[in-house]
């Protein structure tokens, strides 16, 4: 199997499609927009097709350019989630359990449950995620 494309060119993709500005994409990626031009036409050169084109001040990724920052979102995403996997690992942590619970709940029940999750696994890590629902 032959990979034409670095994470560096998905990560590019990936934010143009978020903010449709080489400037923007740039400062979220910590390089010039000089340096994102460049990346996106070596990636384009690498594939053999346009990914990108320009509307004014905006780029609008085309087809194929949105079709590349579909999985690149995705590819970033899995990554993360392994990154984090492994951080909790190193820690000692053996199992991640996450609770959705609305912004203005009464959490004062949480320190116990944490307490007695400790209590039957050690490496038990909790994490209360806030959500809205409609």
């Amino acid at each position: 199997m032959r990979l034409y494309l670095d994470f560096k060119h998905l990560l590019l993709l990936a934010e143009l499609a978020d903010t449709g500005s080489m400037v923007e994409a740039a400062e979220r990626l910590h390089v010039s927009p000089s340096a994102l031009t460049h990346r996106l036409r070596e990636a384009e050169s690498r594939l053999g097709v346009l990914l990108a084109a320009r509307d004014g001040r905006h780029l609008i990724l085309t087809p194929a350019g949105r079709s590349l920052a579909k999985a690149a979102r995705s590819l970033v995403q899995d990554l993360y989630n392994a990154e984090q996997a492994a951080k909790r690992i190193g820690q000692g942590v053996t199992s991640l359990v996450r609770m959705a619970c609305g912004y203005y709940n009464d959490y004062r029940w949480f320190p116990a449950v944490v307490k007695s999750a400790a209590a039957i696994d050690p490496g038990l890590q909790l994490e209360l995620v806030p959500h809205v629902w409609d």
